[in-house]
Parts: structure tokens; sequence; C-alpha cells
């Protein structure tokens, strides 16, 4: 079993990355991996993609994180955890203040387990990168997710990239990104939003980019461009915001 020899060399080496790909290291293979890791402190990058670890191996992997202290990057993809890997994570990322991107793609997750997840990350004060690209989350996850990010000032780069969240869920996004000034990246492609949404949610990350360069008010971009103050709860105004 290779995946014992590289675990092993990474752990004897202080690596502070551990990368495990396409080795079908299952539920077993996880267990090995987490009792290495359970008194490591030098291995903060977690890569493992493609490994069939499934919904046991994601409980083994949340028991672990629960309260690792390292840690701060976890790549998992294509691993099958499901619904229920996402919420044994989830109820991890609710107590890690470790860990600051975590990517979760190709894991076969909808909607209900993404409930679990936006409320693990409405706790959490860590996590800056979500990706979860490739999932079924549907308008309803998104949903769950607008609802979170709207009151998060942490995460700055999400990926909702051949998610159908459709119009619907499209129109979540751009509610949110009405009040959440934190988010710089927003990736949506192959979800079936419409254009023009698509080009109202460019403008507000757009917005939110210069907000970041300037480090202003929101309102001091009004005082600038000379328009009146009351546009700042018009929503249309961003559109103008965009040109100034």
């Amino acid at each position: 079993m290779t995946y014992i020899y590289e675990i092993d060399i990474a752990i004897a080496n202080k690596s502070s990355t551990i990368e495990l790909t396409s080795q079908n290291m299952g539920t077993t293979g996880t267990g090995y991996l987490t009792r290495a890791l359970e008194n490591n402190t030098t291995v903060t990058s977690l890569i493992l993609e493609w490994n069939n670890i499934g919904a046991d191996g994601a409980e083994l992997l949340a028991s672990m994180l629960a309260n690792n202290s390292t840690i701060t990057d976890l790549i998992l993809e294509a691993n099958d955890i499901g619904n229920e890997g996402v919420e044994y994570l989830s109820n991890a990322l609710a107590k890690n203040s470790t860990i600051t991107s975590i990517h979760l793609t190709y894991e076969n997750m909808r909607a209900s387990s993404v409930e679990y997840l936006a409320i693990a990350l409405s706790k959490n004060s860590t996590i800056t990168t979500l990706d979860l690209g490739y999932n079924h989350i549907r308008s309803l996850g998104a949903k769950y997710l607008a609802d979170m990010l709207a009151n998060n000032t942490t995460i700055t780069s999400v990926n909702f990239g051949h998610n159908n969240i459709g119009p619907v869920g499209g129109k979540h996004l751009a509610n949110m990104l009405a009040n959440n000034t934190t988010i710089t990246r927003l990736i949506i492609y192959g979800t079936n939003i419409p254009n023009s949404t698509e080009k109202y949610i460019d403008i507000l990350i757009t917005r939110n980019k210069q907000y970041e360069k300037h480090k202003q008010p929101l309102k001091m971009f009004i005082a600038y461009s000379g328009l009146p103050l009351e546009l700042y709860d018009d929503l249309d105004y961003w559109v103008l915001l965009y040109c100034w």
C-alpha cells in the first residue's frame, strides 16, 4: 500500500504537506492517516483526491480535525463522501479554528447537507476559501449558503461552479452580495444563472474588490462619485458605481 509509505515518510520528514491522489485509501487508509496525524504539529496542508474515502472515512477525518490546530488547507476531491460525510465534516468545522481553506468538489453533496455546512460555517471565523464545485446543491442549497454568507466577514472566495442553482439560486447570491462586502471571488460558471444575473453579480464583486483595495467605508465611494447618499440603499446604484 503506497499511501502507508508516503504517510510515514511525510511524518518522519516533518513535511508541511501530505498529498495522496488516486490511492484508493478507503476507510482503512483514512484511519491510518488520521492516527498518524493525531499528535502531528507540522502538516498544514492535506490533499486527498480520488481516494474513495466515503462517509466513514469522512467521519474519521472529522474526528481528527475537530481537535487539530495545525492543518489550514483541506482538499477533498471526488471521494464520494456524500451528504453524510459532509455532515461529519460540518460538525468538525464548527469546532475547528485553524482551517482557512476547504475544497469539497465532486462529493455528491446535496442541499440537505449544505444546510449543515452553512450552520457550521456561521460558527467558524477562520475559513476564507470555500470550494463546492461540481456538486448538486441546487437553488435551496444556494439559499442556505447565501443566508450564511450575508453575515459572514471572513470568507473571501467561493466556488459554486457546475452546481445547477439556476435563476432562483442566482437571485439568492445576488441578494447576498448586496450585504456582503468581503467576497472578492465568486465562481458561478456552469450554474444556469441567467446572463443578466451574472453581470449583476460581477458588478457587485467588482465593488468588493474596489472596497478591499481602497479600505474605505462604502459610503465614501458615493461621496467621491458626487451621487446622493440615499443611493446607498439602492442596489441599482452599484451599476453606476461600477463606472466610478
